[in-house]
């Protein structure tokens, strides 16, 4: 059995090495699509059209896409550093907890290491992220000093595979947060009763991440092409579903909140299936869009600062309204009123 999972884990660390799965994932799909597309149209084949297809100059070449391709290669290290200060917290963490239980109560792992074990440790890990990812997700549209960080996200207006990485920092850090946190309480079950430990089981979790990843077309949720999975909508999340979510229209707001299933937005009623040929227009939606605040990185990491700045004072404004109106009157004066909000 260990056997096994070290050939598999190999051979998927050297497809992950050698081919990233964005650009894997992207091209094979698109050049399955560009097929059924000439097909339909009774047109030729031919590499020009495929590039045409895959990557439409009048979107690829507008500022949303370049600010996509800079924060992706600026992520290659922010995210890093905050995926490993999450792993550390959360090692530092478990340790605590299990060198407790096992110090307290004299306990020793009662099972053996078995695939039934490991089967359950994974698939309830999964389950957990998964919500985690949602939960996350969810708070972060709903609370508006938070959603002045996630807007970033939201503020581009054509999606590619780049702007899976289109995050400030500080969302990074609540996802991996509210991860970690969700995370742990498996983690500690399965150290205390089968024995695994924390980084094998971060590694049973991974494997499990990118077999989604290819399986559910993950990465192309960010992507021009619009792909449904039909009736299997109602427990994973397609690309098309997550292009509703980056919809600029009103009513198209605040829905589809998965990243991996969809059963979430089902159980709490931000599901929304759209037609396929409904037109989508990507963006915020707000006046913000026009103004074009986020057409450029140092605004993608700037804005969301001073925009969580304004909103913090306004609510310690409101705080010391009733108390000390005078102080509230003088604070209000210097304040300028915060950027448009989706937020409620």
């Amino acid at each position: 059995m260990a056997s096994t999972i070290l050939a598999v884990r190999s051979a998927l660390a050297v497809v992950a090495r050698h081919i990233p799965t964005t650009i894997f994932t992207f091209m094979i799909v698109g050049a399955i699509l560009y097929c059924v597309h000439v097909r339909k149209r009774n047109e030729n084949l031919s590499l020009a059209g495929f590039f045409r297809f895959c990557f439409p100059v009048e979107h690829w070449f507008t500022s949303s896409t370049r600010v996509d391709v800079v924060i992706y290669l600026i992520s290659k290290v922010t995210q890093k550093v905050v995926t490993l200060g999450c792993q550390l917290g959360m090692t530092l963490l478990v340790s605590w907890i299990v060198l407790g239980f096992k110090n307290h109560f004299h306990l020793t792992a009662p099972f053996h290491e078995s695939f039934l074990a490991l089967a359950i440790i994974v698939v309830l890990v999964f389950l957990l992220t998964d919500f985690a990812e949602f939960l996350s997700h969810y708070v972060q549209h709903r609370i508006p000093m938070l959603w002045e960080f996630h807007k970033v996200h939201h503020s581009a207006t054509f999606l590619t595979p780049f702007t899976t990485t289109r995050f400030h920092p500080i969302g990074n850090l609540i996802d991996g947060i509210f991860m970690s946190t969700f995370i742990i309480p498996a983690v500690v079950v399965a150290e205390l009763c089968f024995n695994l430990s924390l980084v094998r089981i971060v590694e049973l979790n991974a494997m499990v991440e990118l077999f989604f990843t290819f399986t559910l077309l993950r990465q192309l949720q960010h992507s021009h092409f619009r792909i449904s999975f039909g009736p299997l909508d109602r427990i994973f999340i397609s690309p098309l579903m997550h292009h509703v979510h980056h919809s600029a229209k009103h009513e198209h707001w605040d829905k589809n909140f998965g990243s991996r299933l969809s059963v979430w937005d089902w159980l709490f009623g931000s599901a929304f299936l759209l037609p396929k040929s409904e037109p989508v227009r990507f963006g915020l939606g707000t006046i913000e869009d026009e103004r074009g605040d986020y057409s450029t990185v140092k605004a993608c990491y700037v804005r969301p600062m001073t925009g969580f700045y304004q909103l913090l004072k306004a609510e310690i404004l409101h705080s010391i309204a009733e108390d000390r109106p005078e102080l509230a009157k003088r604070i209000e004066a210097e304040q300028h009123e915060p950027a448009l909000s989706r937020a409620s």
